[in-house]
């Protein structure tokens, strides 16, 4: 049920820009998901609705784990699982969209947060509008940080799809906890 509430809150944030029934026929959307998370119900009103979890769920997995080792006294920690969770003080690489697996655009530096990147430079135009059903063709990257990695993953991909202007390219985004973002690219130290 966790993963379906915060899913459609990310919905509801990017205005459907991210949207766990990407894959439903036209006419569906998130706003066709039913939740009552007191009693654990999830319910679809159209039987066109099919629910995808592929742009939250590497990003759950991420927290599972973390939580984990956290139970298992393991209290400084990185995961990376393609989405990145780190507990504890870290600096991580971003890769730059437009150079070699291994160059890197920027470091930033996390304290149990999450950093998540989507983009088209490893497995190409893959990111798909769901208002539109049409392939998102740039910008190259977008990244998000946050308090837990599944949220971070959700709002990656929704703010990929928002974020339209190849002068978004490789933009970091920061979720400050009160459902609204601030770009900061101010948070990159650029290599040299």
């Amino acid at each position: 049920m966790e993963i379906l509430t915060m899913a459609q809150k990310a919905s509801e944030i990017t205005d459907g820009a991210f949207d766990i029934t990407f894959a439903s026929k036209e006419g569906v959307s998130w706003k066709d998901i039913i939740l009552i998370p007191e009693l654990s119900l999830a319910s679809l009103t159209s039987p066109q609705a099919k629910i995808g979890l592929s742009g939250i769920a590497k990003g759950y997995i991420v927290d599972q784990m973390s939580t984990v080792l956290r139970r298992k006294g393991f209290r400084k920690h990185l995961i990376n699982a393609g989405d990145i969770y780190a507990s504890g003080h870290w600096e991580v690489a971003i890769r730059d969209p437009e150079g070699p697996p291994d160059q890197v655009i920027c470091h930033v530096t996390l304290n149990h947060q999450a950093i998540s990147t989507s983009g088209l430079y490893e497995r190409g135009p893959h990111i798909i509008d769901p208002r539109t059903k049409k392939q998102v063709l740039s910008p190259k990257s977008v990244s998000v940080i946050a308090k837990r990695s599944a949220w971070a993953d959700a709002l990656a991909t929704g703010l990929f799809v928002l974020a339209r202007d190849p002068l978004c390219d490789g933009t970091i985004f920061i979720d400050t906890g009160d459902a609204s973002l601030l770009n900061c690219r101010s948070l990159c130290r650029k290599q040299h």
